[in-house]
């Protein structure tokens, strides 16, 4: 069964993670009006998410006061809904927010994806792209020969024809 959200502005928009690095999970978590709804999604997504924002921020110019670190915090219970499969972002350069749309990832195809609709602040947006990009550099350094990541207690690399990597 499919859900449908649709927020005209959002209260909070945060992003945290779950789990130990290696394991973790990423949660995007917004919440208006006593509402608050948690989808998981990927961290290459949350990556590419916060690398797009920044282009947008440069353009923007003065983000402005920008959400303490202590109001980025999830909230608990953090369960997530479902795992975000699209996304859109759109910019509105006039009101200087952001026209967000979050789509379900779903295997089936005659089953309609739920989805997440809202409008966010430029500092909000601000707030939560330098959170994630912390977050995602908090993880496991890159192989330097395959970029995947460097695993604690060695790395298989694919570019060693399977022989494992020196460890960093």
């Amino acid at each position: 069964m499919s859900s449908s959200y649709e927020f005209n502005s959002v209260d909070r928009i945060t992003i945290g993670t779950m789990g130990p690095v290696g394991e973790r999970i990423f949660l995007l978590q917004l919440q208006s009006d006593g509402t608050v709804i948690t989808v998981k999604l990927e961290k290459r997504q949350v990556g590419a998410l916060c690398e797009r924002l920044t282009q947008i921020f440069e353009a923007a110019g003065d983000v402005g006061a920008m959400p303490t670190a202590d109001q980025l915090e999830l909230a608990a219970p953090a369960l997530p809904m479902w795992a975000i499969g699209g996304m859109t972002i759109g910019w509105d350069e006039d009101d200087r927010e952001f026209n967000v749309r979050l789509e379900e990832l779903i295997a089936e195809e005659d089953v309609e994806p739920s989805d997440i609709t809202f409008t966010a602040t430029l500092e909000q947006m601000a707030a939560f792209a330098e959170r994630g990009t912390e977050l995602v550099g908090a993880g496991r350094p890159p192989c330097p020969l395959c970029s995947f990541p460097l695993d604690p207690r060695g790395h298989t690399c694919p570019r060693m024809n399977g022989h494992r990597a020196p460890l960093r």
